[in-house]
């Protein structure tokens, strides 16, 4: 799906994660990633949200489902943190 990004997957992931969760603009986000040293266009961003939002809110239904109680963002972010540190959940 993403084979011809030249951004990490991981990076793309959160950068349409932060676009939908904090509302931020197509140009902000890549003005954001510009300043860390990475560099993608406003029009990456849309086509990203294009192709991942579906599955970023199914797989954030699916942990609301799971764990009741907890913000699924919360528990998303955990989860990518502790898969940069190696362990498993």
């Amino acid at each position: 799906m993403l084979n011809r990004v030249q951004v990490p997957t991981d990076i793309v992931f959160l950068v349409v994660f932060w676009r939908l969760r904090y509302k931020l603009s197509l140009r902000d986000l890549a003005e954001m990633f510009l300043i860390r040293g990475l560099v993608f266009t406003h029009e990456a961003v849309r086509d990203w949200e294009a192709k991942l939002a579906p599955l970023l809110a199914e797989g954030l239904r699916k942990l609301s489902r799971d764990n009741q109680g907890e913000n699924g963002a919360t528990i998303w972010m955990r989860k990518c943190r502790q898969r940069r540190a190696g362990v498993r959940a």
